[in-house]
């Protein structure tokens, strides 16, 4: 990693837009460094990195490393979206979700995550299952709903895999099938979704497309207990007092 940072300096010191770019990252993510992750950030949007744009918007939407300014965000966020970023089109779909910089509108949200959607962004596959699945800004649909878990989850998102999951499990949009859903819970569950470890637990519990295993299912529980999942850590007790 130093020696990622010292060439990515050099590279940035020379108007390297996509090395400014990854050591606003670095000092976001590693060494949550607010001035400096702006910085870079700024530098490289000012040569026209679409990520980069992104991340400043999300700048000036948190206050971080500069002042507050939620129209700016806004504004950055929108014209990076126009231009076809998909990034920039999630996070755009968020802004009208929560009312970031402008007013909330749910048909405008559902409207953003769809174009990002389309270009494969998983995380807006994501946001549109759930908006499908929820009748947010669109009518309740759980056939989309599941086809859009499906996208995000095969592209690896565990919270598409864990809601897919659900939808297996509980028989929306899809047959019901317990062996499907403890499929998709086990792919979420191996990458730390908590849910996903406690519903795994509970298929062991009871036997739900998998043999009864009350071991498996202690080991699931704890392993979303420790996450703090409160569910997770009650059916934990139980199975102690077992």
């Amino acid at each position: 990693m130093v020696k990622a940072v010292e060439w990515y300096t050099k590279a940035a010191e020379r108007g390297y837009a996509s090395a400014q770019y990854e050591l606003g990252r670095y000092y976001c993510e590693i060494v949550k460094d607010k001035n400096n992750a702006f910085f870079y950030f700024k530098q490289s949007a000012d040569q026209g990195n679409e990520e980069a744009y992104v991340c400043l918007a999300c700048c000036y939407e948190c206050g971080a490393g500069t002042n507050k300014d939620c129209s700016l965000a806004f504004k950055l966020v929108r014209e990076v979206a126009e231009k076809g970023c998909r990034r920039g089109q999630r996070v755009l779909g968020l802004y009208f979700k929560n009312g970031i910089g402008v007013d909330k509108d749910a048909f405008k949200m559902v409207e953003w995550y769809k174009k990002s959607a389309e270009q494969g962004d998983v995380d807006a596959q994501y946001n549109l299952g759930c908006c499908y699945k929820n009748g947010d800004g669109v009518g309740k649909d759980f056939f989309k709903a599941v086809d859009w878990f499906t996208k995000a989850a095969e592209q690896g998102g565990a919270k598409a895999q864990y809601n897919l999951g659900n939808c297996f499990f509980d028989g929306l949009g899809v047959e019901k099938d317990f062996v499907k859903a403890v499929e998709w819970f086990s792919r979420a569950a191996e990458q730390d979704n908590a849910k996903a470890q406690k519903a795994l637990g509970v298929c062991f519990e009871f036997g739900l497309g998998v043999e009864k295993d009350f071991v498996k299912a202690v080991e699931w529980f704890t392993k979303a207990a420790k996450q703090n999942d409160a569910t997770a850590q009650y059916n934990l007790g139980c199975c102690y007092l077992e």
